[in-house]
């Protein structure tokens, strides 16, 4: 009997590996992170919590949250090279250019090295993916260059505190925390999936997320709708009523982003900080029991082809 070939355009429903990061849509589990419901953990968790636990694999206690946290305000600051290279970014430029550059650049200065190095090279990129966007929206929009090594107690509310130059209200920084948490991991989707295609070559943390970033940037467009919030409930109820069907995480966040006063070209890089969380957990596990990823194909061109010279073309 012959075996049943797997096929489907884009991979769809094909197993492409395992993880233990997070449950998409699982009958009974809904999102979840290492098991924790996302519900839970939007409302009890921080994202420097949520980030924790996806790249060291548990929730942090007492002394690891406060070290983490430490940590990670100490990787705030950027390089004079990386600034000057921003700097030069034109204005016009697309912000997702800027992240997968900032990435990049970074990598240049400072490179992961040995795989050894990984934990410390993933909180780097994360913690200094708020000040590389809002250094480079400052400089190329105001003509400010801002100090990025803030001592505000989350990544939420320092991006704010970056990007408007106010001190974000209690409730500002909360909700950025929680946004950050929701789009912290997703997945094999498509950015994620570069991500681990990338590691498995056993290429570099700074590439694979320069990757993720640009496979994101088309897609996380879908972002950048600044509709009223009033309008998208209306649009809900009605799709909920008359489709069955509910709107994601997306279809809220680009409302209050605007409500925040956020620039619209912003909103995907703030999905890039808290996907980074994911993309660099997904490197590691990659690397932990690798495979190179490449599937087949099929193909579709002529049997057979005859030369003809070039004279007679």
């Amino acid at each position: 009997m012959a075996e049943k070939k797997l096929e489907g355009a884009g991979l769809r429903g094909q197993v492409a590996g395992h993880t233990a990061l997070s449950t998409v849509g699982k009958a009974g589990k809904g999102l979840t992170y290492r098991g924790y419901a996302i519900e839970e953990l939007a409302e009890k968790a921080s994202f420097e919590e949520v980030a924790y636990m996806l790249l060291y694999g548990h929730l942090p206690n007492q002394s690891e949250y406060d070290e983490y946290s430490a940590k990670l305000k100490s990787y705030r600051k950027l390089p004079d090279e990386l600034k000057e290279v921003l700097q030069r970014i034109p204005k016009s430029t697309h912000p997702m250019d800027v992240m997968r550059t900032g990435s990049s650049m970074l990598g240049n200065l400072e490179p992961e090295g040995d795989f050894s190095n990984q934990n410390e090279t993933a909180d780097r990129i994360l913690a200094a993916m708020p000040s590389i966007i809002t250094y480079w929206y400052r400089f190329s929009h105001e003509g400010e260059s801002i100090e990025t090594e803030t001592d505000h107690p989350t990544m939420g509310g320092q991006f704010l505190s970056l990007l408007t130059g106010k001190e974000p209200s209690d409730e500002h920084a909360r909700f950025l925390d929680v946004s950050l948490i929701l789009y912290a991991e997703h997945g094999f989707n498509a950015s994620t999936f570069t991500a681990r295609i990338c590691a498995s070559t056993l290429s570099d943390m700074h590439s694979c997320v320069a990757g993720a970033i640009g496979t994101l940037k088309k897609l996380g467009e879908s972002n950048g709708d600044s509709l009223l919030y009033e309008v998208s409930e209306e649009v809900e109820a009605v799709m909920a009523e008359e489709k069955g069907m509910f709107a994601n995480t997306d279809f809220y966040m680009a409302s209050a982003y605007h409500y925040l006063g956020i620039p619209t070209p912003i909103f995907t890089p703030l999905f890039v900080i808290g996907r980074t969380s994911g993309w660099t957990a997904n490197v590691m596990e990659q690397r932990a029991d690798n495979r190179i990823i490449r599937p087949s194909e099929e193909y579709t061109g002529p049997d057979k082809s005859e030369w003809v010279d070039m004279s007679d073309r």
